[in-house]
């Protein structure tokens, strides 16, 4: 193999290994693998179309017994959502010496490009999975305490709310590049010191939520200050905000229209909140906030309630007389290996599980049966037109490029019938 072209073996290397990549979702991809991925069907086209009922049918007559006179008719509404995919482009790189290695090597090969290959699929993975969530959430990967502040050195050091502290979301956090707006009562604004925009993720202190960043300029770092004074800061990736997927809390919370629908004209094309009280999340909490989603919303179906860890230690010490420990529990529940904690709802099946990018202060309450992925490219290294060209020469450099992509958005077509769980505090 040491005399051929290193771009080809590359190439034609990289193919033996695509079946064990595709394997390699971490096990905190709890949304990446309960939603279905996508169909044929939905990969056509630019926009993905789905008719949604809003309203029931409302021309009722509550006659007398006699010959009377029907009522005019009141249709339902109907109306047919857009939904947008949007491209995700994970890029690496690999020196010219390290792949003439592994070109030369198939045992060197295997297990650089395996690496890199595990390394690529969890750190999108990991992104698609808070976009699912999250993404074009007014928190963003969440909000900045108004203390720390900095003055006007580059160097910003945040603390993040406690209930908006995400241990996966920040976890992996150093080396991202984000971009601060602020929220002044709904109205969101970039932060930026009229050119410059991003800072750069340098150290995480999980213990105290301290983020430490390295703005591109000291004008930056102290307008996030000036801002945190004041309004609502929160942080997301480089382009998000815009480029974002609709997440499923910006689905469940509603109050602006999506996807071409008002959910403040149509009630059921929002979910149901459901208030803690500055209080641990109990079974019984959990249970009143699915009654929430029976009558409001119609659910009669299993959920899934995704939870922090800490908020799963928490409901796994709380003994409720529903939980199930028939013949028919299972302690791991989840398909994808997370511990659940299954009870008997008003809904019927209700499976608590972690998903490591759930904010400490929240909880998710969704029902699987209603949740699709629709768009053009599931998560993979291929690229369009060239299914067998992995690797890219850099024009100019001695090196090479491997991208993995993926081109989705998530819809949960009955919102109605999912709820968040808020000002939770665990204890």
């Amino acid at each position: 193999m040491a005399g051929e072209n290193t771009l080809t073996s590359l190439n034609t290397q990289f193919k033996y290994i695509q079946d064990k990549a595709q394997t390699l979702l971490p096990q905190n991809s709890v949304l990446m693998t309960l939603i279905p991925e996508i169909t044929e069907a939905t990969k056509e086209g630019r926009k993905y179309l789905v008719p949604v009922q809003l309203s029931h049918e409302n021309g009722i007559t509550y006659g007398d017994g006699s010959v009377f006179a029907l009522n005019s008719a009141s249709a339902a509404a109907y109306d047919e959502v857009e939904v947008d995919a949007q491209p995700v482009i994970l890029l690496t790189q690999i020196s010219e010496s390290v792949a003439n290695r592994m070109a030369n090597s198939k045992q060197s090969f295997i297990t650089e490009s395996t690496l890199r290959a595990r390394v690529m699929y969890e750190s999108l993975a990991r992104y698609l999975e808070i976009s699912m969530l999250y993404g074009k959430s007014t928190t963003g990967w969440g909000t900045a305490l108004s203390t720390a502040q900095t003055g006007s050195t580059v160097v910003n050091t945040i603390v993040i709310d406690v209930a908006q502290w995400s241990g996966g979301i920040w976890g992996g956090a150093v080396g991202s590049v984000l971009e601060a707006y602020q929220n002044a009562s709904g109205t969101i604004t970039k932060i930026a010191d009229t050119v410059n925009t991003t800072c750069t993720v340098t150290k995480v202190v999980a213990s105290t939520r301290t983020i430490t960043l390295s703005c591109a300029s000291a004008a930056l770092s102290a307008a996030i200050d000036t801002a945190k004074a004041s309004y609502t800061v929160f942080f997301v990736p480089k382009g998000a905000y815009e480029n974002d997927m609709v997440g499923l809390d910006y689905q469940i919370t509603g109050g602006a229209a999506y996807f071409g629908i008002d959910p403040t004209v149509y009630p059921l094309w929002q979910g149901q909140t459901y208030a803690c009280g500055s209080a641990s999340l109990t079974m019984a909490k959990v249970l009143s906030g699915a009654a929430l989603a029976v009558s409001v919303g119609g659910l009669n179906d299993d959920a899934v309630v995704m939870v922090s860890a800490k908020t799963y230690q928490n409901l796994n010490s709380d003994q409720a007389a529903l939980r199930m420990y028939d013949s028919s529990y299972s302690s791991k529940e989840a398909d994808n290996g997370a511990e659940g904690i299954v009870y008997a709802g008003p809904n019927g099946k209700l499976t608590v599980m972690v998903n490591n990018v759930v904010k400490e202060g929240e909880a998710f309450l969704i029902p699987p049966k209603y949740l699709s992925r629709v768009g053009a490219k599931e998560l993979s290294f291929q690229r369009p037109g060239k299914t067998d060209e992995f690797f890219q020469e850099i024009p100019g450099y001695a090196g090479y490029s491997l991208r993995a992509g993926a081109e989705f958005a998530v819809l949960l077509s009955r919102p109605a019938m999912a709820v968040k769980f808020t000002g939770i505090v665990n204890s």
